[in-house]
């Protein structure tokens, strides 16, 4: 799949909207919190890290539920733009790409005990699908 900038949308972004860092109350509304990965960049990044965090806690199924009611509300708030929509599997891609610098930059002080063969299977393995699976997508 080949895209260019031109034409994503941009704006505020939450930089790690996973689902994880976000609570429904008793009367349906969301609050989102940890706000320090936020700042002016691609919307579509947002909508690829919540996917990328569906794909990564969530069994296929469930994940692509959760997904198209997040993609359906999003769309009745704000539009999505074709463009923004088609950029959304690189970016997951990137998204965990840029998860493992994260990792090995905060693993000087934070230890290195995690960054083990498990931990780079498991990343290598995603991506490694995720790529047939964007192929199968162009």
């Amino acid at each position: 799949m080949e895209f260019d900038d031109r034409g994503l949308s941009r704006g505020l972004c939450h930089g790690d909207a996973t689902g994880a860092n976000a609570h429904l109350d008793q009367r349906g509304e969301f609050t989102f919190f940890d706000f320090d990965r936020a700042g002016a960049g691609w919307r579509t990044y947002d909508i690829a890290t919540f996917r990328w965090g569906m794909l990564r806690f969530y069994d296929r199924a469930k994940a692509d539920e959760i997904f198209e009611a997040f993609l359906a509300g999003y769309r009745e708030v704000r539009g999505l733009p074709r463009v923004d929509e088609d950029a959304v599997p690189p970016f997951v891609a990137a998204r965990e790409i840029w998860l493992m610098g994260l990792h090995a930059a905060l693993a000087a002080g934070q230890g290195y005990a995690t960054l083990n063969d498990h931990y780079f299977d498991k990343a290598v393995n995603f991506l490694h699908d995720w790529y047939k699976e964007m192929l199968a997508y162009t």
